[in-house]
């Protein structure tokens, strides 16, 4: 088994092996994730399986960083060598058709910074106004005030404020 750090050939040969896979799964083609990993393994330096998979889970994190897509099975794994990044880009520098098979796609640019997520308000627990979760509103039994209901979510107790159980 090798610890030394991934050659550009081995990088490429995986990068091309992955690609593989992932226009089969892209065009709705099976195949075998196994398969190709023994297939490989012969041609690395040694590698374990295992180094392998955790090489093709890097391989989505850099594409998930570039924007596009990845294999599924896959979970992005974000420790990667910067030439793992380089080995992307030489593949789809030979492969440019890729990047036009589908409608809006565009030419990988860099590493792109997460898409923002947007959290809205807090839920409202004022006194007479008892809306929990967006779009959903509950009103306190009659001749009970709102501010001494306390609602359930996520088995967690919400009540007026410092009523939280």
């Amino acid at each position: 088994m090798s610890s030394e750090h991934w050659t550009d050939e081995e990088n490429d040969l995986i990068v091309a092996d992955y690609f593989a896979m992932l226009a089969d799964d892209v065009f709705d083609r099976s195949y075998n994730k196994a398969k190709h990993r023994r297939a490989l393994l012969p041609l690395l330096n040694g590698r374990s399986e295992g180094s392998v998979e955790f090489k093709h889970q890097n391989i989505s994190a850099v594409l998930k960083g570039l924007g596009e897509g990845w294999i599924p099975g896959y979970k992005p794994a974000y420790s990667f060598q910067t030439s793992l990044v380089d080995a992307v880009a030489r593949w789809l520098a030979l492969h440019a058709s890729w990047l036009d098979r589908l409608p809006g796609s565009r030419p990988a640019t860099g590493l792109q910074d997460p898409a923002s997520i947007w959290i809205g308000p807090p839920p409202s627990l004022s006194p007479g106004s008892s809306t929990w979760r967006a779009g959903t509103t509950a009103t306190a039994p009659s001749g009970v005030p709102a501010s001494s209901v306390c609602w359930r979510m996520s088995g967690r107790h919400y009540g007026r404020p410092g009523a939280m159980t």
